[in-house]
């Protein structure tokens, strides 16, 4: 006999894999078509059968249980690229040099945009806190706090989602977060800018505790306008969780992308009694 159960079960198992939405919708479309046929087939079977006749499995019997099915159609997802058979090189090891590379490529942005605004000031101008106002030092925080946090936001994001593209699930995700967030709770970025043209100063080094101040945010001058990612909290306990704060909203994302259940509504006609 065929009911919702072994449909509900099946979309149940098929989310536990991880499975991208439309592809579980697809397979799922598949199974039922299949389980049409396999129900057409008893029922002819049963109107020519005689006493000798072996009466046929119900059809979901006949297609599969439903782990047995997830777990299949899961293996063989995880299978069709390269980055999904090799989950240590892709989680493990990749996220240190993509690091690297979403730092140099935010070091390149930054540069580009330096020289861009010295072409609008025409030329390079010193800056001091007694020359920018209050709300404009606010400003160029924040916006060395987002240069800062973007090298591990992109790496992060583009891990999440080679996650969720591989099916690779929770654990491999959760795992290259950790790696990113260790490299963020060691990472210090500090800056100044320059009083007068060509004695600015940005350094990029690694500490740990991650509350340890460098030794050069604290000798700088009262009146330079100097950053650090250990200086206040958000550098020293928020900046680190950034990484684990993107996993937990991708699998929040992931949580509430579960399969459409138009299904249910054909499973009735399925139902099959002897």
């Amino acid at each position: 006999m065929v009911d919702r159960n072994w449909h509900n079960q099946l979309q149940r198992e098929l989310a536990r894999q991880g499975l991208p939405r439309l592809y579980t919708e697809r397979l799922m479309d598949e199974l039922l078509d299949h389980a049409l046929c396999l129900k057409e087939e008893t029922n002819v079977m049963d109107a020519t059968k005689t006493k000798a006749t072996k009466i046929p499995d119900a059809p979901v019997e006949r297609i599969g249980k439903p782990e047995q099915l997830a777990q299949a159609a899961g293996d063989e997802y995880r299978r069709r690229t390269w980055l999904g058979r090799h989950p240590i090189l892709t989680f493990l090891i990749a996220p240190l040099p993509m690091l690297v590379l979403s730092w140099i490529l935010c070091l390149l942005v930054f540069v580009g945009t330096a020289e861009l605004l010295e072409e609008f000031n025409e030329g390079p101008q010193g800056l001091t806190k007694s020359t920018v106002s209050a709300t404009t030092l606010l400003l160029m925080e924040t916006a060395f706090y987002v240069w800062a946090a973007a090298p591990f936001v992109l790496t992060t994001c583009l891990l999440c989602w080679m996650a969720q593209r591989t099916a690779r699930g929770p654990k491999w995700m959760l795992a290259a977060g950790l790696i990113v967030t260790l490299v963020a709770a060691m990472y210090q970025l500090d800056m100044a800018l320059p009083t007068q043209p060509g004695n600015g100063q940005l350094s990029a080094d690694m500490g740990f505790p991650p509350w340890q101040t460098n030794a050069s945010t604290a000798e700088s001058e009262a009146d330079t306008i100097s950053f650090a990612t250990s200086r206040h909290l958000l550098g020293r306990i928020v900046f680190p969780l950034l990484p684990f704060a993107i996993c937990g909203l991708f699998l929040w994302r992931n949580s509430r992308g579960t399969p459409r259940p138009p299904m249910l509504s054909h499973a009735a006609p399925l139902s099959t009694s002897h």
